[in-house]
């Protein structure tokens, strides 16, 4: 064991040549290269590359013929807050005879460096003010010694993401980034599995930023990120396949022409943020939506399918597609067994409304038996509408427009005092040419707007 600065005061730290750096201890380097062994004495070659040229000591017991050329000091101590202070310290030529033990000494000068006071004590000055410029303690980060922000690590918040997800990561600084900030460049070892932005930018002050990574596909991937000459690399993100269609389920495999059906798309694993759209087909009797979306962090999600009206029975299929994976399911779609009346009222303006016109002679609005279904050819629609007095209509087409209306339908004015519409029943039974006849259809709620009319 050799004393560093065997005089230097309160600084008295202790090394073994070679041994590795442990807790109160400094260890000296050369440079570039590892002690050489002269006479059993230690030392360092002249460049501190090269090997030394002979051995030998001189009568004072000096090593004579090697030159010291530098040295590197790397180590640590604990300050009077019970702080760990960590420092390095680089020496040349005769700086570097200055700072070395005196068994290590050399000719390099006229002759040998006496390393007794006051020599100790200039070192001692010397190595305190080296230590202001190359420590940094536990605390907060400071800036960079040679004014440059370097990369210190590179984390992410997950290691494991879905295709299509996203996750942050957050890049952090050996130091505070200097003025005017830092522009951190990003890249990924694989961007079709995982990509993310360009790069980033450190405030000036701050240590840290967070980017965004977007899982594309299923592989692993890393993210690196480099700053003046540094760089730090994430661990690996391991992407998984995402979500994708696991099947169409339907309510019913079988439905008369004209009835709706209800079916559900259901994923293999939850929607992503932003939700899943399934493209969804099909084919005449059938109508689907074009896609449906499956709510982000959900796996299932409804829709209706509509059918028309069908001689005979036909199969449909029904198709999605999402996350490279699709699904389908099977509809057969029949004639009705009975006959069944159905309609609707729509008016110009809303639906279930019809306005007085015409003096009182019509009423704006079409009953509409379109879905009605019978298992042969719907040959007549019979109609009846009114409130006080009822009126009879039938059509052989499934539309009746602007139909009749007199005012006696209604009750005589004024309208209810408390707001309430006024109303009328609609009634409708179909008839097909193979004698089938439906049960009567009724809808009360169809409201009426006299509009001035009939004395309101």
């Amino acid at each position: 064991m050799y004393s560093v600065l065997r005089d230097a005061g309160s600084i008295h730290s202790t090394f073994a040549c070679g041994a590795p750096k442990r807790r109160g201890t400094v260890v000296p380097e050369p440079c570039a290269a590892r002690p050489r062994s002269i006479n059993g004495a230690r030392t360092w070659s002249r460049d501190c590359r090269g090997e030394p040229k002979g051995g030998g000591r001189s009568a004072d017991g000096k090593v004579t013929t090697c030159v010291l050329g530098c040295i590197h000091w790397s180590g640590w101590f604990r300050d009077r807050d019970e702080r760990d202070i960590f420092f390095r310290v680089f020496a040349h030529d005769a700086l570097a005879q200055l700072l070395m033990p005196e068994p290590f000494m050399t000719d390099s000068f006229a002759k040998p460096i006496n390393r007794r006071r006051p020599f100790a004590g200039f070192a001692a000055t010397l190595i305190a003010a080296l230590f202001t410029i190359q420590c940094s303690s536990s605390g907060s980060p400071t800036a960079a010694t040679n004014g440059r922000s370097e990369v210190a690590s590179v984390t992410l918040n997950t290691s494991t993401l879905a295709a299509g997800s996203t996750t942050q990561g957050t890049v952090a600084l050996a130091a505070a980034a200097p003025a005017g900030g830092a522009n951190v460049a990003l890249t990924s070892s694989n961007s079709a599995v995982a990509t993310v932005q360009n790069s980033i930018a450190i405030a000036a002050g701050s240590t840290s930023a967070a980017f965004t990574v977007t899982a594309v596909a299923a592989g692993t991937a890393t993210i690196t990120a480099t700053l003046n000459g540094s760089s730090g690399q994430s661990p690996a993100l391991t992407v998984t396949r995402g979500a994708a269609l696991a099947s169409l389920t339907l309510s019913a495999p079988t439905v008369v022409g004209g009835s709706t059906v209800n079916a559900t798309a259901t994923l293999t694993a939850a929607a992503p943020a932003g939700g899943a759209v399934v493209s969804l087909s099909s084919a005449d009797p059938v109508t689907v939506p074009p896609s449906v979306t499956v709510p982000a962090g959900a796996t299932t999600t409804a829709f209706t399918i509509l059918t028309r009206v069908v001689g005979g029975t036909i199969a449909a299929t029904i198709t999605g597609s999402y996350g490279g994976a699709s699904a389908s399911a099977a509809l057969s779609v029949t004639r009705p067994t009975t006959a069944t009346a159905s309609f609707g009222v729509t008016g110009p303006h809303e639906t279930e409304t019809c306005v007085v016109a015409d003096n009182g002679n019509a009423i704006d609005c079409t009953f509409d038996g379109s879905t009605s279904t019978a298992p042969a050819t719907i040959v007549a629609w019979d109609w009846t509408y009114g409130r006080a007095t009822l009126r009879a209509q039938t059509t052989t087409d499934p539309k009746l427009t602007r139909p009749a209306f007199s005012c006696s339908m209604l009750p005589p004015p004024p309208l209810p005092a408390d707001g309430t519409p006024l109303t009328m029943t609609v009634t409708l039974k179909i008839h097909d040419d193979a004698g089938n006849v439906s049960a009567v259809a009724t809808d009360t709620g169809v409201r009426v707007l006299p509009q001035g009319s009939c004395g309101y």
